[in-house]
Formats: C-alpha cells, structure tokens, sequence
C-alpha cells in the first residue's frame, strides 16, 4: 500500500474558496505572489485569496486487495463513517472539507485577522498566512492520521470481542497523546483536513477519564461501542 499527499490551490473570493467551488491547480508559489503583485494600485472590491487544500491517495497493490476485503474493521474507519462520527461528535464543518490554509497578499490585505473574521471558521482548524510567511507543506506529518486509524481500529475489534470498558494502557496512552500534540501544532501552522480534525477530537474525547476513576483509565471501548452503537440507528433511519 502506498499513500500519497497531493495539495493544490485555487484564487477566488473567500466564498468560493471556503466552498471549494473552483478548479484547482498545483502550487506555484512564485506565480502567486506575481498574480497579486499586478494588482498594486488598483481599486479592489472583493479583495482575492488563496486556498490551500489537502487530499489523500491510496493505492493497494494487487496482492493487498484480499487482505483489504477481510479487514471488515477498517469499514469503521471509511469516509461515510467518519462523517457520522462527526455527528456523534456534534461536530459541525462549514468549510470545504479538504480546505487547510487560506493566504493572503499582504499589499492588499493588512493582516490576518481581516481573513479569519471573512473566513468564520467554527472548528479552528484552517490555518491563514501571508504569501510572505507560506507553509512549507512539504514539512507537514501526514502519517499521523494512519497512525491513528490504526491504532483505533485495534480498539475497536478489541470492544467488539469483549465489550471490555478497560482503555488505554500507559505506553499507548503516551503514544496517542504525542500524536495529538503532533496534530494541533500542525493545526496552528499548516491547517487540518476535517479527518484529521476528527481524529483529534476522537482522541481528545478517549482520554477524557470517566467519573470516579483514575486519570490513567481510559474510557477508549466504551467510546467506540457507543459509536458503533450510534451507527447502527443512523442506519435503520
């Protein structure tokens, strides 16, 4: 199996882009700051920007098809379920969803707070920055995510054969909490897809300790059989 991380870009109004509505293109740094070096001087009403959005790919080798066929756990983890995951979250996205960064020409535009107030994002996840200071996504960790999806669909079949309540165990605990302080340094500088956003929040909620019991104890079956639980009834509606 191999995954690859594609980013591209569009220039639009800041409708456009929190919609994903445009084409996208790959990223040319050097003919985007040019794009918005020709409109010094002149008179802007709805002021352009530039959206940075993230995608993922996979491709399974031939001999990986089968394995992937029985690995009916991972159905946990497809996109249809993550999407009601974010309803068993209350999480609510009013962005596009591959949406992470949104940038600016700082000779039209002041700062950053200008962009974020337009942008409204609820979540927090998508990070601005001037075409001064552009991410080098290059350095973004996207293997966090896999990691994480991994790590849950372990739990999960562990909640399915023994509807255990037990959680975490130390070292996988401290595994899981670097991953998340990995995600929300990303979120800061590079943005978040709104999966990677709702992988932290899961993590977040799993190392949440239930009452009464030590901060060690972590509730991470009983969190995904509620969910399959949540799932079930989604389904018969």
């Amino acid at each position: 199996m191999e995954k690859f991380t594609d980013y591209s870009c569009s220039i639009g109004t800041i409708e456009q882009i929190k919609k994903g509505l445009l084409d996208k293109v790959d990223i040319n740094l050097d003919y985007l700051k040019s794009f918005f070096k020709k409109a010094d001087g002149k008179k802007i009403i709805v002021p352009k920007l530039v959206g940075i959005y993230q995608k993922e790919s996979v491709i399974y080798r031939p001999e990986e098809f089968e394995k992937v066929a029985d690995e009916g756990i991972r159905t946990f983890l497809t996109s249809s379920n993550l999407s009601i995951l974010r309803s068993f979250l209350g999480i609510r996205n009013n962005l596009d969803n591959y949406l992470i960064n949104v940038s600016y020409a700082s000779n039209l535009i002041p700062d950053s707070k200008l962009v974020r107030n337009m942008l409204k994002d609820d979540l927090g996840r998508v990070s601005v920055s001037s075409l001064d200071n552009f991410p080098d996504l290059s350095m973004k960790n996207t293997a966090a995510i896999p990691m994480v999806k991994e790590f849950l669909a372990k739990e999960y079949l562990i909640a399915q054969q023994t509807r255990d309540i037990g959680g975490f165990h130390a070292k996988e605990n401290e595994k899981m909490n670097y991953l998340c302080e990995k995600l929300r340094m990303q979120q800061k500088e590079y943005g978040l897809t709104i999966d990677e956003y709702t992988f932290l929040e899961v993590i977040g909620r799993m190392n949440e300790p239930e009452k009464g019991k030590s901060k060690i104890y972590k509730p991470c079956a009983s969190f995904l059989n509620e969910f399959e639980s949540f799932i079930q009834k989604h389904n018969n509606h």
